[in-house]
């Protein structure tokens, strides 16, 4: 069945008119609809949102706290929204998109699809955004393609724009582009997740590109192909193994008055680093900068990277069997800093001025 927000006064009124224990399909038309509360989607309920398009189909909230809320049931059940943009014009907006499952013990098929949906503010420098893009918790195969995060102008107030708290397992980020935040994506600090895939997109001023700040997760971090504008950090992973870092580009914002750091691993094992591109936007070394820090860290293996423009190329604070080989830097301080111990390989990473 097909509810069509045009024919009730509001997005909740839609959901309400699906009868417990169906599915339904919310239908948002293109034009703007003026939201004034939190739409919520009870357990009862299995509710797919579709729009016409994104920038087409516009909810926009009035109040703090608007957004969809979607409260999964302990059945199999899959959430999906599409084509649609959200929007606040209220500073803290509160979240965007919020999906809660329930615990893998009560169910573990639990399915979100997301794609072409936009979050923004009503206007570039209206004082307004979103805490949080999309939170998710509880949720297993996750597939979230073409998600548009706009922050306020470049005031750094939204949180992040993906937040991934506990149970989340099996999630596919592709073709996220991020602007103004500071996470693009946080994981929440000792939740259990695994299995996150990050593939393509472009995050433009934001604070910390990737914050996985989870010693609670099991592994199967993989990062590809994902060009960073950042402030302070490209992407900071304390995860317990199984990362891998390729073909990304990491740069310092030229408006950035912060410390710098590219890529910093804490407390991983087997994790790789390959192909990518670390850079300040300065071509001489800075004293308080770093391109990839390994803290705690073993058996990673870091090579073919180009890193530019640090006081430390590779800074090894500790760890034990690390290979580290054929690196290009440019303009860095020291190309290799080495505080671990224990049969570190290197092989052809030079230093050019």
């Amino acid at each position: 069945m097909t509810f069509n927000r045009a024919n009730y006064s509001s997005l909740q009124d839609t959901i309400n008119a699906i009868p417990d224990g169906t599915h339904g399909v919310v239908y948002i038309p293109a034009g703007t609809w003026l939201e004034i509360q939190r739409a919520i989607v009870p357990p009862s309920k299995n509710v797919t949102f579709m729009g016409d398009g994104m920038d087409r189909s516009v909810l926009s909230w009035t109040v703090p706290g608007g957004g969809i809320l979607v409260n999964m049931g302990s059945y199999e059940r899959t959430s999906v929204i599409r084509d649609l943009t959200l929007e606040t014009q209220v500073a803290s907006g509160g979240a965007a998109l919020e999906i809660n499952g329930v615990p893998a013990g009560s169910s573990p098929f639990k399915t979100a699809q997301i794609t072409g949906i936009s979050v923004r503010p009503n206007g570039i420098n209206t004082g307004n955004y979103w805490e949080y893009g999309i939170i998710l918790r509880h949720a297993w195969n996750v597939h979230i393609e073409g998600f548009l995060f706009q922050g306020y102008n470049e005031h750094v107030y939204s949180q992040a724009g993906i937040y991934l708290g506990d149970q989340c397992v099996n999630a596919h980020v592709i073709g996220y582009h991020a602007y103004s935040v500071r996470n693009a994506i946080e994981l929440q600090e000792d939740a259990v997740s695994e299995g996150l895939n990050i593939t393509a997109g472009k995050w433009v001023y934001v604070e910390t590109g990737l914050l996985a700040r989870t010693l609670g997760a099991n592994g199967g971090l993989t990062v590809v192909g994902v060009h960073m504008d950042v402030l302070l950090a490209g992407i900071r992973m304390n995860y317990r193994h199984l990362g891998e870092i390729i073909g990304v580009t990491i740069q310092k914002n030229p408006a950035s008055q912060n410390n710098f750091l590219g890529i910093e691993i804490q407390n991983s094992d087997w994790c790789r680093i390959q192909a990518s591109n670390i850079q300040r936007a300065e071509e001489s070394a800075d004293q308080s900068d770093n391109g990839i820090i390994l803290n705690n860290s073993s058996y990673s293996n870091i090579s073919g990277n180009q890193i530019r423009g640090f006081d430390s190329g590779i800074w090894i604070k500790s760890g034990n069997r690390n290979m580290i080989t054929n690196n290009i830097g440019h303009h860095n301080g020291t190309m290799i800093v080495d505080q671990g111990f224990q049969s570190t390989i290197y092989q052809t990473n030079p230093n050019w001025d």
